[in-house]
């Protein structure tokens, strides 16, 4: 090896050594941080994922593996193609398809229930990067969503960076949504902070 590259230096390991967690050095959150301080960052942490022939109970045993309620459907090229929710598929939208169709639980594909790409709307990073929390709850409250995509281009291709979840917020918040509830929209979330602002 060239002679200008150094030998780096070994050291014990402190057996009071935990692992970090990630953060983005922010502490004690509050509405006027900014956005991107709770968005889950796809350069940073893989997105969950699905394939659209998967079954409903692949899909719901990736979710548990994964710790989430959303899964993204993508092609074989990558491709967004859509979205599924845990409330998608233990939900009316499951059942109603089954009815609908007179076809079995286990021969239901995520493609048949899932939002598709054309029924989706994003935030663009751009916008995101120039927001608070606050700014982002405010505007998703009305909507009823529980999870929102953020886009953007790279080197001139559409790209999903990222994701905002309303229970993931509330979470880093440090505020309660009812964990039972199969709501936790961003609705819900705004109403617990007015909730917490009164009391």
């Amino acid at each position: 090896m060239n002679a200008h590259y150094r030998t780096l230096k070994f050291n014990p390991i402190d057996p009071a050594s935990e692992c970090a967690k990630t953060d983005r050095g922010y502490d004690n959150l509050t509405l006027d941080h900014p956005a991107l301080a709770v968005m889950t960052d796809f350069r940073l942490v893989p997105a969950a994922t699905v394939t659209q022939q998967a079954s409903l109970d692949k899909a719901l045993d990736k979710m548990k593996t994964v710790g989430v309620r959303m899964l993204l459907v993508l092609d074989d090229d990558n491709r967004l193609h859509g979205l599924i929710t845990a409330n998608d598929i233990l939900g009316e939208h499951a059942i109603e398809y089954i009815e609908r169709n007179r076809v079995k639980r286990e021969e239901v594909r995520i493609a048949d229930i899932m939002h598709p790409t054309s029924s989706l709307r994003s935030l663009s990073l751009q916008d995101v990067l120039q927001s608070s929390i606050g700014d982002l709850i405010h505007t998703l409250k009305g909507l009823g969503l529980q999870h929102v995509l953020v886009s953007t281009v790279e080197y001139g291709e559409p790209k999903i960076r990222g994701i905002f979840s309303a229970a993931e917020i509330a979470r880093q918040l440090g505020l309660e949504l009812d964990p039972m509830g199969h709501a936790r929209s961003f609705a819900e979330l705004e109403k617990v902070l007015l909730h917490v602002k009164v009391a």
